[in-house]
């Protein structure tokens, strides 16, 4: 709907100002593009910046991201950095949702030059431009169902220019369409012998927005149809919609639309759009302590209180140009590239570069030590920890803190452990190309290094359904547990001969605030399904006597999910251990992991 509406407007301004001058000022149409949106965007840069810096979170692509955002590319960076807009229970970007206004750009910069090849240099009528249009809107919506590969991610057609700028050249032909703004008369046609009114344009609109509305409630964003007509499906609607509240601008929908709360939520729409998927990432359960509608209600009034502020002191006063009437014209490029120019240098410095953001185990733990220290027998066992994120917070936060213990591990952040693709109410979630290739990685790994011992968690993945060659594995039959034997006994092999001794561990409880981005955190956080999945752990070390089971899930959870031992706040978000819980864990499972490779 935003695209269709952006490309709606922005043609209508732009042949307006062919048809009444013959010439389209494009140095002027970017100067307002440029006073609309850069503003509001440089301060919330400054904002999610700022509090990177102020909090120590340091997440590990917001110098990428900020720098691809201020440059209007981001949708790009997204893809080629491996940034999935699917994946789930790592905290996403604070910028994510700007891969929507960098297509946005891109469309300002080079739809209007087309639009000056066309009618001015070729001489091209409109009817013409609609042809041209039309035809990049199908191969648009085409190259969308090319792109798209069942049970992968989508992410590349998702967030493509390429794909989504027929959304945007919809509503550039719905502005170019002859008889839009002509009167809306009624239409007849003979049937059976007897005239019948044809629809008008007000019930269309109500048809449309029924349409959409049914889309809101019941599309989701990997179902494959969407990729195969649902989005071109959605702008047509959207298109209809708009077409109906211009042919028809005293209909019951038109006035529904004009009402004041909804005309002042499309005022600030542009600061509503910008703040508020920072406001959610940043306000979650975990730092409020809210849930559910308070929360909602919460996020909400921050997000509309920053987006009014954004708007009555950033953007209206530099788009209607009162500040800059306060200096000349020297003073203020000079005050804009200034300005700028601290908004790169406080980017650059003030934030991580993508390839220094891993510590390395033992970086910034309390007590820990810099390197190994071997236990009074003089020995250190060489442990390897494979897993998802979870092991990946243990390994960074172990810090050398068991005498007769070195830790190293592998991890693909976004990737389960065992990578078949989950299944949740009959939809699929692929995993991330990364995902298939992490498992040759970690084998090299094993291979280069020669551990004592290779330890695998199980964990937040094995809590979901699966599908395996073509079918779904429902979790807790015979036949899910099946393919975990086989899963484990697999990666057993591959590190036979490279590892002297194989172990599991039980997984960790976790409580997932029902806030996150997943709307399947109830799967995750029931206790009923950890439990059928460590009892499973349990029996395979039974049924194997050289498989030994660590015992994770009882060093903090024996009694229950808790994130509170002995004073010390094990984790932040419900999944991940801290650096304190990590070393508390890890004070209590070491001593195992040293006797397990022994």
């Amino acid at each position: 709907m935003f695209f269709v509406l952006s490309g709606f407007l922005i043609t209508s301004l732009l042949v307006r100002e062919w048809t009444r001058t013959g010439r389209i000022a494009l140095r002027a149409f970017w100067m307002r593009r440029a006073r609309r949106l850069l503003p509001a965007v440089v301060l919330v840069l400054l904002a999610v910046v700022s509090y990177d810096v102020a909090t120590g979170a340091h997440q590990p692509l917001l110098r990428g991201d900020s720098l691809a955002t201020l440059g209007y590319v981001s949708n790009w960076w997204f893809m080629v950095s491996d940034q999935s807009y699917f994946s789930q229970f790592l905290e996403p970007s604070p910028l994510r949702h700007t891969w929507s206004l960098a297509i946005e750009e891109q469309f300002y910069l080079v739809f209007p030059l087309l639009l000056v090849l066309l009618l001015g240099r070729l001489r091209w009528g409109l009817r013409r431009v609609r042809a041209v249009l039309l035809v990049g809107a199908v191969g648009s919506a085409a190259l969308m169902a090319v792109l798209y590969q069942p049970l992968t991610d989508p992410s590349r057609a998702y967030y493509g220019s390429d794909t989504r700028v027929q959304a945007l050249l919809v509503g550039a032909l719905l502005a170019l369409a002859p008889s839009l703004t002509a009167p809306a008369a009624p239409v007849f046609t003979r049937l059976n012998g007897r005239l019948v009114r044809l629809p008008g344009a007000a019930l269309l609109g109500w048809v449309a927005l029924a349409g959409l509305v049914a889309m809101f409630v019941g599309a989701r964003e990997l179902s494959p149809w969407m990729y195969r007509g649902g989005f071109t499906l959605a702008a047509l609607l959207s298109a209809v919609l708009v077409a109906s509240v211009s042919r028809a601008p005293r209909s019951a929908l038109a006035r529904l639309l004009s009402l004041r709360p909804v005309v002042a939520v499309g005022i600030v729409s542009y600061g509503l759009y910008l703040w508020h998927w920072p406001v959610f990432v940043v306000l979650g359960h975990d730092r409020t302590g809210l849930d559910g509608v308070p929360l909602l209600a919460l996020r909400l009034a921050v997000t509309a209180l920053l987006a009014v502020l954004s708007y009555r002191l950033v953007e209206e006063p530099v788009r209607t140009q009162r500040l800059q009437r306060r200096f000349t014209p020297t003073q203020w490029g000079r005050a804009v590239a200034a300005a700028m120019a601290a908004v790169v240098a406080v980017t650059v410095w003030g934030t991580p570069s993508a390839l220094s953001v891993s510590p390395t185990p033992g970086e910034e733990v309390a007590g820990g030590r810099p390197a190994p220290v071997p236990d009074a027998q003089g020995r250190i066992v060489k442990a390897f920890l494979l897993g998802d994120s979870q092991a990946y917070a243990m390994r960074t936060h172990y810090g050398n803190t068991v005498d007769g213990l070195a830790v190293t591990g592998s991890t693909e952040l976004g990737c389960q452990t065992l990578l078949a693709d989950r299944s949740i109410d009959g939809q699929t979630y692929p995993s991330l190309p990364a995902c298939a290739e992490w498992e040759p990685r970690w084998t090299e790994e094993v291979a280069r290094e020669k551990p004592d011992l290779v330890v695998m968690m199980l964990g937040l993945g094995e809590l979901y359904d699966r599908r395996v060659d073509g079918r779904v594995l429902t979790f807790g039959t015979p036949e899910y547990r099946a393919w975990l034997d086989r899963e484990i006994d697999r990666r057993r092999q591959l590190v036979d001969g490279k590892a002297r001794r194989f172990a599991l561990t039980t997984a960790l409880c976790l409580d997932i605030s029902a806030d996150a981005a997943n709307p399947t955190t109830s799967i995750a956080n029931d206790p009923r399904r950890l439990a059928w999945l460590n009892d499973t752990i349990r029996a395979y070390g039974r049924e194997h006597p050289e498989v030994t089971v660590l015992d994770l899930f009882g060093t903090v959870c024996a009694n229950g999910y808790t994130n509170e031992v002995d004073g010390v706040t094990l984790r932040d978000d419900g999944l991940h251990l801290n650096a304190r819980g990590a070393a508390l864990v890890w004070a209590r499972i070491g001593p195992q992991v040293v006797e397990a490779a022994s």
